[in-house]
């Protein structure tokens, strides 16, 4: 009887992910630090790659090249801005839980490569004037 409740609470749960409300709680380190880091990092970009992706090759067939190359800055910039949140939440996930061990450690390590490369990305594209994806503008 006790796992059916189990699975009852963790599809409660589960149906909360990825709603307004779950986004405040990710950031504001509100959740386990397992699911800080793998659903705030690897499953929100489950959602934001492609949904870029789409809105990148629509935004192709109505705008124009720097339009587009504006919205895809736009794009990696947010996402540069996501991960330093979401390292700020691992970290402070990480602090709070003892009990998870150096796996904390690891996974705020993880994550701050992440919103390195995002935050180095940004850079480039701003500032060097380097498209990431040359073939897009084409």
């Amino acid at each position: 009887m006790s796992h059916e409740v189990d699975l009852a609470a963790v599809n409660a749960e589960r149906r909360h992910y990825f709603k307004p409300r779950w986004f405040v709680d990710l950031l504001s380190a509100r959740l386990s630090v397992g699911d800080t880091f793998w659903i705030g990092g690897y499953g929100t970009a489950l959602i934001f790659v492609p949904v870029g992706f789409v809105m990148l090759l629509v935004a192709r067939i109505f705008l124009s090249a720097p339009q587009v190359a504006n919205m895809l800055g736009i794009l990696i910039t947010f996402m540069a801005l996501f991960h330093v949140a979401l390292l700020t939440a691992v970290f402070r996930t990480a602090l709070h839980n003892p009990q998870v061990s150096a796996w904390r450690w690891v996974g705020v390590l993880i994550t701050l490569a992440n919103a390195t490369t995002m935050a180095l990305l940004t850079y480039t594209f701003w500032f060097e004037g380097t498209m990431p994806l040359p073939g897009l503008l084409h």
